[in-house]
């Protein structure tokens, strides 16, 4: 989709004006493709992105989808590609509901690899919220004008403590005190 986005719309070409992001278990897949493809994407934004990819169980995923084999499963870990594609030069932001212990927990062990790859990494917990929408909406609003910032699209001139629904868990940046 990107290849032909590029094609066939008039859009910056550059890895550096390209965001990827999701929620949920497509927080996960951005965070598997963003991190892969470095030469795709310099942005990446996961809402409550899983640790891993996941159909039930763990030994279901691995069973139904690698054919029982661990060490395939294992290539598509997020952390795992954020480490073998070392050092990285994106920025990965993350957010997850306050009311979401899972996934605050996911999105502060990636981004401990992000942080140890070279990523430029903000992490947020979204007050009043769990696995929803609320929680997208709030990281995105963020997400949203940093990437306008970082990418020269347009500055708000926000920093991340005037979002107040938002508190700033983990951060390798200078935004942590922006």
């Amino acid at each position: 989709m990107t290849n032909w986005i590029k094609k066939t719309l008039p859009v910056e070409k550059t890895p550096d004006k390209w965001l990827i992001g999701g929620y949920s278990q497509g927080g996960t897949c951005a965070t598997q493709l963003g991190a892969a493809y470095p030469n795709l994407y310099s942005h990446i934004y996961s809402a409550g992105g899983e640790i891993e990819p996941t159909d039930g169980s763990h030994n279901s995923t691995v069973k139904r989808f690698f054919g029982g084999d661990e060490k395939e499963f294992d290539k598509h870990v997020p952390i795992s590609i954020i480490q073998s594609h070392a050092p990285s030069t994106q920025s990965w932001f993350s957010a997850a509901g306050q009311l979401d212990t899972k996934s605050q927990k996911n999105q502060k062990a990636i981004s401990m690899a992000a942080m140890r790859a070279g990523m430029s990494t903000t992490t947020v917990i979204v007050k009043n919220s769990a696995h929803d929408w609320h929680t997208v909406n709030a990281g995105m609003t963020a997400q949203i004008d940093l990437f306008g910032t970082d990418t020269g699209l347009g500055e708000t001139g926000r920093q991340i403590s005037s979002y107040p629904n938002l508190e700033v868990v983990a951060a390798n940046t200078n935004r942590e005190s922006d």
